[in-house]
């Protein structure tokens, strides 16, 4: 695709965003299912001016390209549709003996302190599945891809041993450093 045609197509994604929304079509969430895109993408092209976007557009493929953008570029081309949150598959994990299954989350969070103060926390859970075991560890700042390893060592020190299977919640820790 040329790089004139890619522009002109993403300055067709912005009129549209705002079209919706100025004719009362719905809420951020619902242009964004409608048009297949993140909400956070939406959100971000309603804040920005008609100059601002098409100096973003204009910095497109100068950069060097992350894992986003080439996921982005091969769902355009095969034209893959995008999953909404409603309609994921889910489905019960099979009756599985003790140890067979972990599930791992990383979340933050804001706690209130005894003086009163917030604090925020970084947390990394991992459950065992059918003996419902937990292990969560707490920091006070994100986590690296270093510490992510460290937090499941530790986690495998408490249960005594590793599942043989570990399911993970489209955590995206494991990309950055």
């Amino acid at each position: 695709m040329t790089r004139n045609r890619q522009f002109y197509e993403r300055m067709s994604v912005y009129t549209d965003i705002h079209w919706l929304k100025e004719s009362g079509h719905g809420s951020i969430q619902w242009i964004a299912n409608y048009m297949g895109l993140n909400f956070r993408t939406v959100r971000k092209y309603l804040k920005m001016s008609l100059e601002e976007y098409e100096r973003y557009a204009a910095g497109f493929g100068q950069k060097p390209r992350t894992v986003y953008n080439t996921v982005m570029e091969v769902w355009q081309e095969w034209n893959i549709p995008k999953v909404s949150i409603t309609e994921r598959d889910y489905q019960m994990l099979p009756e599985s003996p003790s140890g067979q299954y972990a599930q791992v989350d990383f979340g933050q969070k804001k706690l209130r302190k005894g003086d009163g103060s917030v604090q925020k926390v970084y947390f990394m859970a991992m459950l065992q599945c059918r003996s419902c075991q937990k292990y969560v560890l707490f920091q006070d700042h994100p986590f690296t891809s270093e510490m992510a390893v460290i937090a499941h060592e530790k986690a495998f020190e408490y249960f005594h041993g590793i599942p043989k299977e570990i399911i993970y919640d489209q955590d995206a820790v494991f990309l950055w450093d």
